[in-house]
């Protein structure tokens, strides 16, 4: 259903802001990942979280990231605040 919802939104090429915890460790490979960047590269959509969103002294992972479309990234400003979610 999700990816419905994705492609119906690409046909009609409206503005598109995706935000969020996603249950999926952005950097940690996974079937649930990789799934998850085929849906997102077939839709044309890129995510902007270039840093981790949890930071412990053991491990790090991104949960908490913000996808826009590609063609939308040169309208977006990417700041690293320095804060983690710990």
């Amino acid at each position: 259903m999700s990816h419905l919802r994705i492609t119906f939104i690409h046909i009609f090429k409206k503005k598109l802001i995706l935000s969020g915890e996603w249950n999926v460790n952005f950097m940690q490979n996974s079937v649930k990942l990789n799934e998850l960047a085929n849906l997102l590269l077939m839709c044309n959509l890129i995510n902007t979280a270039l840093t981790p969103s949890r930071i412990t002294q053991n491990a790090q992972s991104m949960f908490n990231v913000i996808i826009i479309r590609k063609n939308h990234i040169n309208l977006a400003t990417l700041l690293d605040l320095g804060f983690s979610d710990i």
